[in-house]
């Protein structure tokens, strides 16, 4: 019996001692609050970063981190327009069109500072880390941006009114550290489909965890509005609380 008690209390003092080795796991969460100090402020870009000649003149192309020093967004910014990420504090859910960056929720989720995203193959929303290194994405709140809202509502000179059977959809998906895509995970901002009648307008949860490690996150919009020159409805959406394992 002694002897079985003495393997018994060895084994338990090895696994404990294992457990006790290991790196304890850290999750990250974004804050953007030291961003801005002012209210009714946002932040689009500026010409600090590395400029990309075009046919149409220059944009430049910027990185930003929160205060946790460890998510990197792109951003993109030209003289008369900006992609991949800003982030802002305005509370605007009334005025139409572009200029207007505000989320339709009127404030962030977990802040008064929140993102927004304009992604497009020509200025994609791009989060990577900073050690550039693989790691699992926990999740993040996500909502439909003032300009895209109103636009499905009600229709603007671009793009038309929702109306049954339209939908405008969000794919996230990784890249790996081998460089490949991960399957993605969809998120309808709006679902006209089947008799419902649904623009998010408050901020929804998504779990990224099926994507596993990823050293990206990569942002897809589409819409059942398209024209010649593609999708019409506008390809802006919101984002708080991204979460991440360190």
């Amino acid at each position: 019996m002694k002897k079985h008690l003495f393997y018994f209390t060895l084994l338990f003092s090895l696994a404990l001692a294992s457990c006790e080795n290991d790196p304890i796991a850290e999750t990250v969460t974004l804050s953007l609050e030291n961003k801005l100090t002012a209210a009714n402020t946002e932040w689009t870009g500026d010409k600090s970063g590395t400029e990309i000649k075009g046919e149409y003149g220059s944009t430049w192309k910027n990185q930003f981190s929160g205060s946790d020093n460890f998510f990197v967004f792109d951003n993109y910014f030209g003289d008369y327009s900006w992609g991949g990420f800003m982030y802002t504090n305005k509370t605007d859910i009334t005025t139409t069109g572009a200029t207007n960056n505000s989320a339709i929720t009127g404030s962030g989720k977990n802040g008064k500072v929140y993102l927004t995203v304009n992604t497009s193959s020509y200025t994609p929303a791009v989060i990577s880390f900073k050690d550039g290194q693989a790691h699992k994405f926990t999740g993040m709140f996500v909502t439909n941006a003032t300009y895209a809202y109103l636009s499905m509502k009600n229709g603007d000179g671009f793009a038309k009114k929702f109306a049954s059977g339209d939908w405008f959809k969000l794919e996230i998906f990784g890249k790996t550290a081998q460089g490949t895509d991960t399957p993605s995970v969809e998120v309808y901002l709006a679902d006209f489909r089947n008799g419902k009648t649904e623009i998010l307008s408050t901020w929804k949860w998504v779990s990224l965890e099926t994507l596993g490690n990823v050293k990206s996150l990569h942002f897809k919009l589409s819409s059942t509005d398209n024209g010649e020159w593609g999708m019409n409805t506008p390809s802006y959406f919101c984002m708080d609380g991204v979460t991440a394992i360190k």
